[in-house]
């Protein structure tokens, strides 16, 4: 495990990589509660921030590489928390961004996007990241978008 904290200008990022393995989602959840305490989100924030990271970690380990690690970075200052999530999948799926587990990150967040790249023969597969983020004192605007959409 590997971890590191800095500060930038008033903007602070946490880092954390683990192996991509279920085990590994209990400690992912721990550190979303722990910065976002630290971050000074209100107690509903920190349920949803730590729900949305154990669907998109979930969905990543499921598909990720045997072996492979996968890569959390919290970023926040004092009007936004962004969290990027990186991993190697097996398969040329990505994250399905159709199913119900996406629908959650999308009505939870105030943006979320996921991508996948070329097959990458240095770590065995697709490299896929996903990124969400929210914003103090903002509604999430993906709420509203989600109530439209005919997927």
């Amino acid at each position: 495990m590997q971890s590191a904290s800095e500060t930038l200008s008033d903007t602070t990022t946490v880092r954390i990589q683990v192996p991509a393995r279920r085990e590994q989602l209990a400690l992912m959840r721990a550190l979303a509660d722990a910065v976002t305490v630290d971050a000074e989100f209100r107690p509903e924030d920190i349920a949803d921030i730590r729900l949305v990271l154990n669907e998109v970690a979930t969905a990543l380990v499921v598909d990720a590489v045997p072996g492979s690690m996968i890569d959390c970075r919290f970023t926040y200052d004092k009007n936004r928390m962004s969290v990027e999530v990186d991993s190697a999948a097996w398969a040329n799926s990505g994250v399905t961004q159709r199913d119900f587990a996406w629908r959650i990150v999308r009505t939870l967040t105030h943006d979320a996007t996921a991508s996948q790249e070329p097959f990458d023969i240095t770590v065995s597969g697709y490299p896929t990241h996903v990124e969400f983020d929210w914003r103090r004192g903002a509604p999430t605007t993906n709420e509203s978008n989600d109530r439209g959409d005919q997927d």
